[in-house]
């Protein structure tokens, strides 16, 4: 029952009370509060506050990466004729999200802005519910909810850690290990340096780097034009991808991985592919170096959900990539609970007769130790072998960086 009604009946059974017992004070009393009561509730019902509220909302960004900032403004007006109670509130369950600005006190012909920010902890396509309004009248016994702005989505994108310029280059056209071929170009943008080749053109040598160098290393510069071979980023989407990783789930590491290698390697003009597999094909994007291509990759990253099946490495096996993947991969999987290490690389050695591989474990603390024991027999294999964790994205990175120079192909 409502607050207004359980009062009014109370102020019945009050003044009934009082006129049996022929206590004209008291029954003069309850009558006028009976009568403030009535006139409140009838007051506010006739002047309809709620025609007299407008509400805006604005989201200072609508596509970020994980770890930014989102400002929101709620810009409030109210021209009503009498003061006020109100209270909005809005959320989005996805981020955690709950604001509300507590009990209003509103004057008429008032305007004011209410500022709110949030810290984008999860990637994936969010939606923020609408604004509520929450009206109540002076004496707080009755009110009235209206939703007055519709819902917002959110587009948080994957983290995206950088990479040095050099290693950028060097993946795509200098390691035997991501790599095929590789062309030169001429182009008056540089990207970085790499150690100097022999036939490498002398217009590119960084002459002034040589001189400062301690040893006197000549240096040659990565121009746009210097493009290595295809690289295809294949990530596992199988239900083992939706396993709890720390604060997130496999798949948001292997999607911040993925967006990482992604990006830095178009940014260093590589023609970069992704595909999304579990016992088959589920996305792919064909190898391009272009920014619409960078685009599509991480809009791609940011919605993609672990699937229902899960991931055989014994189908990837068998799978046949046309030559416009190129022939390097960089497999980023999360399957480990039930694998045989022996099996896998043993799946793993089939797919290294045709392509070059660089393979992530994504694992949890539970299953560092089965992690651990393939990366050994695929290192023995000669497929070198990363491990992450959701908290060693960086550290990964690092050690594909560190990896990069080492001619072990």
């Amino acid at each position: 029952m409502k607050k207004s009604v359980q009062l009014t009946t109370s102020l019945l059974l009050l003044l009934a009370m009082a006129s049996f017992t022929l206590i004209p004070e008291i029954t003069l009393a309850v009558l006028g509060v009976f009568l403030a009561v009535g006139l409140n509730l009838i007051i506010f019902r006739i002047i309809k506050p709620h025609k007299g509220f407008k509400v805006t909302r604005q989201l200072d960004k609508r596509q970020i990466t994980v770890g930014e900032n989102v400002g929101v403004a709620l810009n409030l007006s109210f021209k009503g004729a009498f003061p006020i109670m109100s209270e909005l509130t809005f959320g989005c369950k996805t981020l955690g999200l709950d604001f509300n600005t507590g009990p209003l006190v509103l004057k008429s012909s008032e305007t004011s802005t209410y500022n709110y920010s949030f810290v984008a902890k999860r990637r994936g396509a969010h939606i923020i519910s609408p604004v509520e309004l929450d009206i109540k009248d002076w004496l707080l016994l009755t009110e009235r909810k209206l939703i007055v702005t519709g819902q917002e989505e959110i587009l948080i994108l994957p983290h995206i850690y950088p990479l040095r310029s050099d290693i950028i280059a060097a993946i795509g056209s200098r390691i035997q290990g991501l790599t095929a071929s590789s062309g030169i170009g001429r182009s008056s943008e540089i990207w970085g340096l790499r150690e100097y080749n022999s036939g490498d053109d002398y217009r590119l040598i960084a002459w002034k780097t040589m001189a400062k160098s301690h040893d006197n290393t000549p240096m040659t510069k990565v121009t746009v034009g210097e493009v290595g071979p295809s690289i295809t980023v294949l990530i596992d989407i199988g239900e083992d991808m939706k396993v709890p990783n720390g604060e997130y789930s496999n798949l948001d590491v292997a999607a911040d991985l993925a967006a990482s290698i992604c990006f830095n390697l178009i940014k260093g003009q590589v023609k970069t592919g992704l595909i999304f597999y579990d016992n088959k094909f589920s996305k792919v994007l064909k190898p391009e170096r272009s920014s619409k291509q960078l685009d599509s990759i991480l809009h791609h990253l940011a919605y993609v959900q672990p699937s229902i099946g899960k991931f055989r490495i014994a189908s990837l096996a068998k799978e046949f990539f046309p030559t416009d993947f190129g022939s390097t991969f960089i497999l980023i999987v999360g399957r480990l609970g039930d694998v045989l290490p022996s099996t896998f690389v043993n799946d793993l050695s089939k797919m290294k007769l045709h392509h070059q591989l660089i393979l992530i474990l994504i694992h949890t603390e539970e299953l560092r130790q089965t992690a651990e024991n393939i990366q050994i027999a695929a290192n023995s294999a000669g497929v070198r072998t990363l491990l992450a964790t959701s908290a060693s994205v960086k550290e990964t990175l690092n050690s594909l960086e560190r990896i990069a120079y080492e001619d072990i192909w």
